[in-house]
């Protein structure tokens, strides 16, 4: 039997913040223990303020009055989702890594996300099929304790491969990064593979830098 004050205060959290949000169960730990929690969110999905996209991962249906029909699931949001429940660091895989930084139009059919955990995939129920979600375990030292913007960088980076990172690439990349973020990616990229260190060192320069520099 779970508490009434445990389900309103679940509720109530969830109905202040926007449709289309995405929840797992520790999202509400200080409200209750695990098996509460659970009872609660399986009420809440039962009454329709959520949606169960899979095991352990919910949505606040969000209706487009455009569409005239509710929203598939954000995939990022999803993909967001599944690392916090499982404690993983993600970042979209290297094509899309290009996709998103404009070095490329293509956008692959799986959703790829490189990760600290392990390989995995999942899928949910799209609006005319199933959306496919794929974690690729990445070294650690490509992804742990990185910003996100210096991990994507190196994910776009490794799509290209050492030899290809060309001044196309450096001065959309340049220009894609803040001063702020730049600071941080140099200092964050010290002890990554020679290559990929020594591309930061480019993007940060605007694609001017042509020494050679002790990069180990």
């Amino acid at each position: 039997m779970i508490r009434k004050t445990y389900l309103k205060e679940i509720k109530n959290q969830i109905l202040q913040q926007k449709e289309g949000e995405i929840y797992i169960p520790s999202d509400f730990a200080d409200i209750a223990n695990r098996n509460a929690v659970d009872k609660a969110l399986s009420r809440l999905t039962a009454e329709g303020t959520l949606c169960r996209i899979m095991q352990g991962i919910y949505e606040r249906p969000r209706y487009s009055p455009f569409l005239k029909e509710y929203v598939v699931p954000s995939p990022e949001k999803v993909a967001q989702a599944i690392a916090r429940k499982n404690g993983w660091t993600i970042v979209p895989w290297e094509e899309i890594a290009l996709n998103i930084l404009g070095l490329s139009t293509q956008v692959p059919a799986v959703y790829i996300y490189a990760s600290d955990g392990p390989t995995k995939k999942y899928e949910y129920e799209g609006k005319f099929n199933k959306i496919t979600l794929e974690f690729r375990r990445t070294p650690r030292k490509d992804i742990a304790n990185m910003s996100y913007k210096t991990a994507l960088v190196i994910q776009a980076q490794k799509a290209r491969g050492k030899d290809r990172i060309d001044e196309r690439f450096i001065r959309t990349v340049s220009k894609k990064m803040t001063q702020d973020e730049m600071i941080k990616a140099l200092e964050e990229t010290k002890r990554s593979t020679a290559w990929i260190r020594e591309g930061f060192i480019k993007i940060a320069m605007g694609g001017t830098y042509e020494g050679n520099c002790n990069l180990a």
